[in-house]
């Protein structure tokens, strides 16, 4: 009986989380200006992302055991290197320059 009762509410919920999330995908335009959608590549924007997600790397090593090597390579080449990849190849698939 509890395995009937536990897929049926995952069925349930995976439900209502779809209709909650549809709902909110549907008003998201008049909340949120499609202006912050657009792409940006200004170097700022780019460092500010980096370093949220190094924050979390960083939280993220303190609280999964993990090998050295695994720690280095994580928080050296994960983070600011990969969002300043990204500023670099929003360059070349959307073309123009990105000085600022």
């Amino acid at each position: 009986m509890n395995t009937i009762k536990f897929v049926l509410l995952t069925v349930v919920a995976l439900f209502v989380g779809s209709l909650v999330n549809g709902a909110i995908v549907s008003i998201s335009g008049a909340i949120i200006p499609p202006s912050w959608w657009q792409p940006t590549r200004s170097l700022r924007a780019v460092l500010i992302i980096g370093v949220a997600f190094l924050v979390g790397g960083i939280m993220m090593v303190q609280m999964i055991p993990s090998p050295w090597w695994f720690i280095g390579v994580d928080l050296g080449l994960a983070y600011l290197p990969m969002a300043l990849g990204g500023r670099w190849l929003a360059g070349r698939i959307f073309g123009g320059s990105a000085r600022n």
